[in-house]
């Protein structure tokens, strides 16, 4: 009985899960300026108004790898990897300055990092983390 239970599970999710108008190699196009969605396509580059490119700064303090999240604001760069305990800051020239938001369980520390933004009108950082509860008995 298991067993064919199992085998009709796995026959639903596998005719269900499978279809797909989407064809490979083709991007979907989303209007980002339209009220109704039923008329018109806008293409990512008719919103985009320029392109910076900030060369960082590396050093062994600032090593990247693996970007998990960023954030950009007028003065800085806030970059959160896998290669470093913590979220590193530059200036928008690209110059490290520091690495802040360390994560770890002690005093001033954070937990899992899940998200980066910034206030620039109150002049805030803000880190959403991630951290779990146990309840032992």
């Amino acid at each position: 009985m298991k067993k064919m239970l199992f085998g009709l599970m796995t026959a639903i999710i596998t005719f269900t899960g499978c279809g797909s108008d989407q064809s490979a190699g083709k991007l979907p196009q989303i209007d980002l300026t339209a009220t109704s969605y039923t008329s018109g396509q806008v293409g990512i580059a008719d919103e985009i108004e320029s392109i910076e490119y900030v060369p960082l700064e590396l050093t062994d303090e600032s090593l990247i790898a693996d970007v998990l999240d960023l954030c950009v604001s007028d003065e800085y760069i806030f970059v959160y990897s896998t290669r470093q305990d913590g979220v590193l800051q530059f200036d928008r020239k690209g110059k490290f300055l520091r690495c802040i938001a360390k994560t770890g369980n002690g005093p001033g520390e954070t937990g899992q990092i899940i998200s980066l933004t910034v206030d620039e009108e109150n002049r805030l950082f803000c880190v959403s983390e991630y951290f779990s509860t146990s309840f032992y008995s």
